[in-house]
């Protein structure tokens, strides 16, 4: 997965959430930098799991959102049987 292609993924989630950068990093607890960084497809600042993990966590999606193929988000069924 491109630095782009994550960017886009995070848009995606943003837009159907209705959600800022500035309201990702404060339910994240990243860095509006690291965020907008993200965003942009910045390369200079490489998004470790943890920070991908964390992204998925607050859409409750699976972590396979971010490296998949371009899609509709799909809630995880955590706790779910």
């Amino acid at each position: 997965m491109t630095f782009m292609a994550l960017g886009q993924k995070l848009r995606q989630a943003m837009l159907e959430h209705g959600d800022t950068p500035s309201d990702v990093a404060r339910r994240t607890g990243l860095a509006r930098s690291t965020v907008y960084a993200i965003l942009s497809g910045s390369r200079g600042k490489r998004p470790t799991l943890m920070t991908i993990q964390k992204l998925a966590d607050i859409y409750g999606l699976d972590l396979r959102f971010f490296s998949s193929e371009p899609q509709h988000m799909q809630p995880t069924s955590r706790g779910e049987e």
